[in-house]
């Protein structure tokens, strides 16, 4: 059985709304060309007032925080929104549910 994170959990708590959701685990680069992937064989672009996020857990690490810097450029150029969260993310999880 494979481990689900927090962010799983949470974020498909909001599937039934009017939005779509691609989970996708690696580093940041990785899960990027994922996103990449999914909005070219979706035509996700093309929708009407579409906003596009790339959520990624930094977990205070300085490596990933570096991996982050390195995807903004093409995250930008793409229209992707880098949304961050950090270890709190799950305690205030845990908190609320």
């Amino acid at each position: 059985m494979v481990k689900k994170s927090s962010e799983y959990y949470y974020f498909r708590n909001h599937s039934n709304r009017n939005l779509r959701i691609q989970f996708s685990t690696g580093n940041s680069t990785g899960m990027l060309d994922n996103l990449l992937k999914y909005i070219r064989n979706e035509d996700v672009a093309s929708e009407d007032n579409c906003r596009i996020f790339l959520v990624l857990d930094t977990d205070l690490d300085q490596k990933r925080i570096s991996e982050i810097k390195e995807i903004e450029k093409e995250c930008i150029g793409h229209n992707i929104e880098i949304v961050t969260s950090a270890p709190t993310f799950e305690i205030w999880y845990v908190i609320h549910y």
